[in-house]
């Protein structure tokens, strides 16, 4: 195993259980890893390995999951989750809460503010078993887990073991590593669940909710970049994503994606998603049925609203409401 991703490594998952190898955490993970030993000074005695007439063992190095600071977690207020729910987890232990694994059972959030410590967070309302050294605990809140500590999740059948390395042999490097990790979790947004908004806002922390796209012929444009029509190529649903043109600020594509993610009216077009790369706004597609030339030949009414939105208290906004007798849009400035 390479001594970079050892210098990169946040925590490692073990665990005989099939759940190892869903599709759903591929990402992480690393079969066959080969630990890395420190070798005995000593020797045995030869009379004691003439004795000894036991072949050489043959042991397969095991499948492990591996979160490195290459990898950001689904939601950045929690960090890295498990559980039964494969919408909320990065790592899906069981895919029906019925067998007792909560949607969230637990997380692993990394303390940005200190590196290598890392906190364990209960979300089950029936609190989660852990081991850590000779302690077992039922933790219904929060333990803080420090460098150097291995965690025996007690989940029955699906048990694991979850270890935090120390890095003492190559702190510098972590470090490094740790604060390009930091920089990228901190550039994200939220999941807007935790602002209160309703919206279903994800980045490519997340699988797409719309999944890959044909394009479409473009259907409008802005200082902010170019709106085309795109139609799902596993549902056939079809969708307006807004492509922002280069150099277009994050902060201000965040901020529209709040924006549109508190919205809710039946003249206002539903915000679908945030995608990172290609930066692009995936929003409702109204007037499917209609025929582009009739599209591009519409006559528009134009009327500017001022609408100051409760989920947001502190922002206001202009809609710019596009409207035929068939079709009605709204985009942000």
């Amino acid at each position: 195993m390479a001594a970079s991703i050892e210098e990169k490594t946040l925590l490692t998952v073990y665990s005989q259980n099939i759940f190892m190898f869903d599709p759903h955490h591929s990402a992480y993970l690393v079969h066959k890893d080969e630990q890395i030993y420190t070798p005995d000074p000593c020797l045995v005695s030869s009379e004691d390995l003439a004795k000894d007439g036991t072949p050489a063992p043959i042991f397969p190095p095991v499948s492990i999951l591996r979160v490195t600071t290459d990898c950001l977690p689904r939601d950045t207020l929690h960090g890295f989750t498990f559980g039964s729910n494969a919408d909320q987890c990065d790592i899906l232990l069981d895919n029906d809460h019925r067998r007792g694994i909560s949607n969230r059972q637990f997380s692993i959030k990394p303390d940005l503010s200190t590196p290598g410590i890392f906190h364990f967070q209960n979300h089950s309302q029936h609190a989660t078993k852990i081991l850590i050294g000779d302690t077992a605990q039922v933790v219904k809140s929060t333990r803080c887990i420090p460098g150097d500590t291995q965690i025996h999740v007690l989940l029955g059948h699906f048990d694991l073991q979850i270890r935090v390395p120390s890095h003492k042999s190559h702190w510098p490097a972590f470090l490094e590593n740790w604060a390009a990790f930091v920089t990228k979790d901190k550039s994200l947004p939220p999941d807007l669940q935790h602002l209160g908004l309703g919206s279903m806002l994800r980045t490519s922390r997340a699988p797409s909710k719309t999944g890959s796209c044909h394009r479409g012929p473009k259907i409008g444009h802005g200082a902010s970049g170019n709106v085309y029509r795109e139609s799902s190529r596993d549902t056939g649903l079809v969708y307006a994503v807004k492509y922002y043109h280069p150099g277009r600020p994050d902060e201000e594509i965040h901020e529209e994606a709040r924006l549109l993610g508190g919205l809710s009216h039946k003249h206002i077009v539903h915000f679908i998603e945030l995608l990172a790369k290609p930066r692009a706004l995936v929003l409702e597609y109204v007037g499917v049925t209609l025929e582009e030339e009739n599209i591009h030949s519409a006559t528009f009414t134009i009327t500017t609203l001022s609408i100051e939105t409760s989920s947001l208290p502190a922002f206001s906004c202009y809609l710019v409401i596009l409207s035929t007798s068939n079709l009605v849009a709204s985009t942000l400035r």
